[in-house]
Formats: structure tokens, sequence, C-alpha cells
């Protein structure tokens, strides 16, 4: 993509501090966007956006914070946005976390099914009127390939009953691909695009939250990891290029559209999600 490709675009990026976040929000600054990077942080926000202007030589870098494990966070995030902005041209949502432990947030809910796909669903339909004023519009979720070994459990969704770190985030990982699709059937007419990704095996944060002995585990693999900036190709790719402005409701992988698990366009599956989705952030 060349240099101001993306001139007078406003994106928001979620997760923004680190990893396929930061990168995401580098690269389209360095394209002329502006960029809200919504962080958890206050302090390691600034320090990003600091670090990004000089990088990129950007002035257009805004900083909005919330705890996106907490309802009230995500709506009050949504608000300011809806009030500072005139216009949201593209939401790239990366935030994510992975609970080793079954622990649950401030509204009663499971970690990872809160800060994973719960803050993301929460969050873009507090944001869709202004999304449908600035059409065209872009929604870019990450998700991954874990999906296709998930399913969503119904009666047991916040591991109640069975709790596994690697289940409760595979499990988000196919909520947030079943959410993209449904966002692009219901947006089918609004010229609001919703399309997913896998970023691949990125060197992220996410591990943060692991016993020390697998944070070892993993950093003896971390030298055959992708970077942040390879993970954040096809989220920047979606975000921006004008060959996919039609496409909406796929999944990709390095740029190219693939076909996800049948779970995926399961009609049925997103209509019932998208109920139970919205009497838990309710």
């Amino acid at each position: 993509m060349t240099l101001n490709a993306m001139n007078d675009k406003v994106c928001l990026v979620s997760g923004a501090t680190s990893g396929i976040g930061y990168a995401s929000c580098v690269a389209l600054a360095a394209q002329g966007a502006r960029v809200i990077m919504l962080c958890r942080d206050q302090f390691r926000g600034a320090k990003a956006r600091q670090a990004i202007i000089q990088r990129t030589g950007a002035a257009q870098i805004e900083l909005v914070t919330a705890d996106l494990s907490a309802l009230a966070e995500v709506r009050r995030a949504a608000v300011e946005i809806n009030q500072r902005f005139a216009r949201l041209d593209v939401v790239v949502h990366c935030a994510g976390a992975l609970f080793y432990r079954r622990q649950l947030t401030v509204d009663a809910l499971e970690s990872n099914l809160m800060v994973n796909y719960l803050s993301g669903f929460l969050l873009i339909r507090e944001l869709s009127e202004l999304l449908r004023q600035s059409a065209p519009a872009r929604v870019v979720i990450v998700s991954g390939e874990y999906h296709r070994r998930a399913r969503i459990d119904f009666d047991d969704l916040q591991g109640e009953r069975h709790y596994s770190p690697l289940r409760a985030a595979a499990q988000a990982t196919l909520a947030k691909a079943v959410f993209s699709v449904e966002l692009a059937r219901r947006w089918a007419d609004c010229g609001i695009t919703a399309n997913c990704f896998h970023p691949g095996i990125v060197r992220s944060g996410l591990t943060r939250g692991l016993p020390w002995y697998l944070r070892l585990a993993v950093k003896t693999v971390e030298p055959f990891l992708a970077s942040p900036e390879r993970g954040a190709r096809t989220s920047v790719f979606l975000a921006s290029s004008p060959k996919i402005g039609g496409v909406t409701g796929s999944y990709f992988i390095d740029c190219r559209a693939v076909r996800p698990a049948a779970a995926v366009n399961d009609p049925r599956l997103a209509e019932r999600l998208w109920r139970v989705s919205e009497a838990l952030v309710a």
C-alpha cells in the first residue's frame, strides 16, 4: 500500500499497545490514517503513541483507554469515540488475552469469553451507528485457526462445569469468526463490510497470564514465530486495500480468503450466539 493511501480515514485499533494491534497502528498511520489507539493502560498507551509518531512522522494518533474486561468500560469507550469523532471508517479488533485459570470479571463473566469475544461484540455494536454514517466502512476482527477445533458450548459457555484455557480461547476464537459473518449478513445493505483473519502464530503478549514454566517453554520457540508486523499484514490489507472493498463475511489467511470451518457459516448458530451475547452484555 502506498504512502497516504488512507488519508482522511479514521481507524480504530484495539489492543494497540503491543503485538498485532500495535503493528497495525504503525502501518495504518504510515499510510496517512488518523488512528485511534484503544488501550487498557494510559501510560503504556501514551508511550506506544509517542513511539508510533516518532516512527512514522504521523501526528494524527489519538488515544482512548478502557479495560475491555468490564462492560461499563467498553460502553464508556464507545461513548467517548462516538462523541469525539465525526466519522469512523475502520475498526480493527485485535485485543485479546489468555487466562490460564478460570476467573470472572467484575460483571461475573468468564474472562476469556469477555476479553476475547464479548468486548468486541459490545464495542462494535455500540459503534454501529457511527460506522453506518461513515459508510463505506470496514470491520476487521482477529480470529484464528483454533476455531476449527472448537465448538460453542451453550450449555457450559463460561466453563462453570469444565474449564480448560485452550478450550475457552478456542471457543472465543470461533465466536469471533461466527460474529464477523453475522455482522456481514446484518450489514449487507449498509455499506459496511466485516471480515476476520488468522494472523499466524505470532510473538505477542498473550502468554503473560501463563504459569512461569509455560512462559519459559514459549520463550524457547519464540525465534521461530512470526513477527507482529508479519501477523498484521492481513489486518492492514483488510483495513485498507481497495482490492477487497466489497468483500464481506470472509475468513482470510495471508491476505487470501480461505474456507473456514462449517460452523462459521451456520446461520442458526450465528443467530443463537447473537441472542446469547445480547443477554450477557445487557
